[in-house]
């Protein structure tokens, strides 16, 4: 930006400079400012750039285009860094004195400089809104927003038009009384004009300078106070109340009214709620209001297959005028509140049809409609969440598995008499993620709330629901069978249990998986809030006493394996077992951390005897289980190898196919390394260090493919091309993007190794050797046999001296780095290693060790090299 920021300045300031370059440097900060690039970290000298700007009014004859840009600009400036206007004044002086001389000239002449003014006004007026003692100012900028709100259908260029009406939707309380004197004018011109256009745009803005209109004049039929500052007469707030919901009632009543007029006569109903109950000469309650609006999403949620999605475009209007409804409402009925059930189960069922933009909307409408339905008092919204969410989740693991589908049969094309399959979308491609969205929402706007009750309702509805579910699942299973020729059935035995046994339900278990992973990604997943994740403690022994006890009356079950794993991610997370067993005075914590131990060593003894999904299962709930409770699994001197040993044995073996669970192991090792309340003792870590590490080596010596890796064609180019006349410069950073495209393709494998080094970073160097394996003692009889079959021998370190480099740093020090125990190593690597990279680099450092003994006269100890 220090660049690019007084560049662009210069052509505009520039009077000389062509103006569509003057254009282009306006539309360059606009982009600056829109998109975070320009602020006060990139640009120090910030605060001068709207006195510079300003200055450049004062040139006479600015291209219309670039006066467009320039007010935008000033605009953004205004609102983005309201700070840095020291003239306020002066800079609303220039919007509006530019704006009325264009209003006053024939046919606005300069339509596009117009529309530039009212932009920028716009965007000025979100920081510096005059306030209520300059009346006179709000006078003229009234009169700006009603005269240009009148359009011709013939003109093409009705961008001013659309910008004096938005500028009305985001500022309308700036105009409560004016918009109320002249309520008929607005309401004919919006609902009659605006609405009725055969321009997307037109309708759009002209929607919401409609709602906002629309919410002022409920605002004076709910506080008639505001009349006081008006100096007409102004028409009965009754009759205008009534005046309005008849409107509403005859556009939802109509057969003729098209969408948007419906969409218009829904959020009045909400909009004029508070006036209903407020003035006593309403001809409707709000009971008949609310009424009407149920009613109306009853019959959207008792809707055919077929008309799916003429009705369900009005359902999130629908919510939101309910939500409106109920904040004024001080009561409901049991009719009400079964059709509010209803409602709300409907919404949560055709969640998936519904746009992504109507997202925010709807979770927004729901939640304000469960503050007000918790504002009645009593069990009332708990039963409603209850039996709402136990519906909504059943409903929404119903689906497909969130898992690659079966491979597609193959059709010949020689037959012509088969048809593609039709492919049922609903039932193949809408799975459980569908309605995260909704969930994550929910949980996400009730922790804003001031008061938590609403977030803990909620989390107490998920907690029942997921105990309520599991409880009514039928997870038992059956033997393998088949028919013999003459109708017997027969049991058949496999080895494996999971070919060996078959559900009884088979939907139970589809409801179940998907269960489990929709709770991972709402409650128990990365991206939960912190707050949701806290109220995890008040449910955490109930939650480990019941699914561990299922776990055990169904062991082939993984699915309760990772419900456990993923409530102990929880409690790691949020320290529930942070204290050590001593020291707790929790018979909570004390009778949980028991449960888990006792539960964690026979996960353990499964995982080394399970096999296929259920191993994985075991496996990741050990790797992932908190280091605490892992180190009485380190420290087993019971035991010739510790379990834990076992568990990293499998684990990297099956990660070699897997590499999901060799990041799972290494992650842990990582932590059990790390862990220091307390460390592991010294003796118990090199031990359990010497057996482990060697199981990382083999990922070290691995490599995913032999091909070189690839190349980007413009550096290839330049490759050939050495002779080019082509900036250093530029070569470099083509150079420097290949090397970032390399970093970004890096395998999975390239990935993992790079983790492996970053570990080692973790260890004492005496203990990276452990990770080569040590050969065999000269007492080893055999394995002395052994070694003298073989072309490579150890080097002699019994002749009394060592293999030394001796180095020379710019400090005078003289390291001596003594080779000895690795030559062995090298010349293992540079005969049998099958990576060719890893090969090579052995060769060419044994290469360089032989050459620098020849170099230091260490001839006669050659012998013992080979």
């Amino acid at each position: 930006m220090t660049v690019v920021v007084p560049i662009s300045l210069r052509y505009i300031q520039s009077s000389a400079a062509p103006a569509r370059s003057r254009e282009l440097a306006a539309l360059v900060l606009q982009d600056s400012i829109a998109y975070g690039c320009l602020h006060r970290g990139t640009y120090e000298t910030l605060a001068e750039i709207p006195d510079e700007l300003l200055l450049v009014f004062q040139q006479k004859k600015l291209p219309n285009r670039f006066q467009q840009n320039l007010y935008e600009l000033l605009g953004q400036l205004a609102k983005q860094f309201p700070t840095c206007i020291s003239e306020p004044d002066r800079v609303r002086d220039v919007f509006l004195n530019t704006a009325e001389s264009q209003l006053l000239e024939e046919n606005y002449p300069s339509l596009v400089s117009l529309a530039g003014a009212v932009r920028g006004l716009d965007l000025y007026l979100a920081n510096f809104a005059p306030s209520e003692n300059e009346s006179e100012i709000r006078q003229r900028l009234y009169v700006l927003a009603q005269k240009l709100s009148l359009w011709d259908e013939s003109r093409t260029e009705r961008i001013v038009f659309r910008n004096a009406l938005q500028l009305l939707a985001n500022h309308a309380p700036l105009f409560t009384v004016h918009l109320y004197e002249d309520h008929v004018h607005w309401q004919t011109t919006l609902a009659g004009k605006w609405i009725k256009s055969s321009n997307r745009d037109d309708r759009l803005v002209g929607l919401a300078a409609l709602y906002a209109f629309h919410g002022e004049v409920a605002r004076v039929l709910s506080t008639p106070e505001l009349l006081t500052q008006s100096e007409r007469v102004c028409p009965p707030t009754a009759n205008v109340l009534n005046q309005y919901l008849a409107y509403y009632r005859k556009l939802m009543n109509s057969p003729t009214a098209d969408r948007w007029e419906i969409r218009i006569a829904i959020r009045g109903f909400g909009i004029m709620a508070g006036a209903c109950q407020q003035l006593a000469g309403s001809n409707t309650t709000l009971g008949e209001l609310l009424t009407i609006v149920l009613e109306r999403i009853e019959g959207i949620c008792g809707r055919s297959e077929t008309n799916t999605s003429d009705v369900l475009e009005f359902l999130p209007d629908f919510i939101q005028s309910l939500s409106e409804i109920l904040t004024h409402t001080k009561e409901l009925s049991t009719v009400q509140l079964i059709s509010m059930q209803t409602m709300t189960i409907a919404l949560v069922r055709d969640f998936f049809h519904l746009s992504a933009v109507h997202h925010d909307l709807i979770i927004r409408s729901l939640v304000a409609m469960l503050e007000n339905v918790g504002k009645l008092g009593g069990a009332i919204r708990d039963q409603l969440l209850d039996n709402v969410l136990l519906q909504g989740i059943i409903w929404s693991c119903s689906h497909s598995l969130p898992f690659a589908s079966a491979t597609p049969e193959i059709v010949s094309s020689s037959d012509t008499s088969t048809t593609p399959r039709k492919v049922d979308w609903k039932r193949e491609l809408v799975t459980y993620r569908n309605y995260v969205p909704l969930w994550q929402g929910l949980l996400a706007r009730a922790q804003h709330d001031t008061n938590d009750s609403l977030l803990r309702s909620l989390y107490r509805a998920f907690m029942n629901t997921l105990f309520v579910i599991v409880e009514k699942l039928d997870l038992s299973t059956r033997k393998r069978t088949f028919q013999d020729d003459d109708g017997h059935q027969w049991e058949l035995f496999f080895c494996d249990p999971n070919i060996d046994q078959l559900p009884n339900k088979p939907k139970d278990y589809h409801i179940f998986l998907n269960l489990v992973e929709l709770y991972r990604d709402v409650l128990h997943g990365a991206q939960t809030p912190a707050p949701v994740r806290e109220l995890f403690s008040d449910w955490i022994r109930p939650y480990f006493e019941r699914f561990v006890r299922q776990s055990l009356n169904c062991p082939l079950v993984s699915g309760f394996v990772k419900l456990i794993e993923m409530g102990l991610g929880t409690a790691e997370r949020i320290n529930y077992f942070h204290q050590n067993v001593s020291s707790s005075n929790d018979p909570d914590v004390l009778s949980t951390l028991l449960l888990v131990m006792s539960y964690l060593e026979r996960t353990i003894q499964r995982a080394l005897h399970a096999v296929g999904e259920l191993q994985l299962a075991c496996l990741r709930f050990v790797l992932n289980a908190p280091a605490q409770v892992l180190l009485d699994f380190i420290e087993d001197n019971t035991r010739k190898q510790p379990l834990m040993v076992e568990v990293f044995r499998i684990s990297f073996r099956l990660g070699r196919s897997l590499l999901s669970v060799a990041r799972s192991a290494l992650y842990c090792l990582q932590r059990l390394i790390r862990f220091q309340q307390p460390p592991i003792p010294a003796t118990v870590r090199e031990q359990f260090l010497r057996q482990v590490l060697p199981m990382l080596e083999p990922y070290l010596r691995t490599r995913e493919s032999t091909q070189p890796p690839a190349q980007s064609l413009r550096l290839a180019k330049y490759k050939r091309h050495r002779t080019a006349n082509v900036a250093a410069a530029k070569i470099e950073r083509i150079k420097q993007q290949h090397r970032i495209d390399r970093a970004a393709d890096a395998s999975e494998l390239v990935t993992f190794q790079k983790r492996i080094l970053s570990f080692l970073t973790d260890l004492q160097p005496n203990e990276c050797c452990w990770m080569v394996e040590e050969q065999p003692g000269p007492d080893d009889d055999q394995s002395r046999e052994e070694l003298k079959t073989t072309t490579l021998t150890r080097w002699d370190a019994d002749n009394g001296r060592s293999l030394e480099l001796r180095l020379l740093c710019e400090s005078g020090t003289r390291p001596c780095i003594k080779l000895d125990a690795i030559v062995g190593r090298v010349c293992e690597l540079a005969v049998g290693c099958s990576d060719r990279a890893t090969k090579l680099a052995a060769c060419e450092l044994l290469h360089t060790i032989v050459l620098y003994l020849l170099g230091i006269n260490y001839q006669d100890q050659l012998c013992g090299l080979w």
